[in-house]
């Protein structure tokens, strides 16, 4: 599993998300991430959405870095970490 960072600079303001850092398998999963929960998958309501909300992006919008190999092996995707901005 691989460590990415995800950030956007579409939505921004009070109540949105501007990154996080996820344990996930390859750049198209951690692209498909939302930082908005533990998981990092997308809520039903949201995962339709042609412009999705959470306080974050569509997925062609967000910025993928890869940061390194995850010296913790497992199967499941995370959030490790994320910036939120408070209203």
């Amino acid at each position: 599993m691989n460590l990415y960072l995800l950030t956007q600079t579409d939505t921004t303001g009070y109540d949105t998300y501007d990154s996080c850092v996820v344990h996930c398998k390859n750049e198209d999963v951690a692209r498909e991430m939302c930082p908005g929960t533990k998981d990092g998958v997308w809520p039903d309501m949201y995962r339709k959405k042609s412009k999705r909300s959470y306080g974050w992006v569509n997925p062609p919008n967000v910025t993928v870095t890869f940061l390194g190999v995850s010296a913790y092996q497992t199967n499941s995707n995370s959030v490790i970490c994320s910036s939120f901005n408070a209203g």
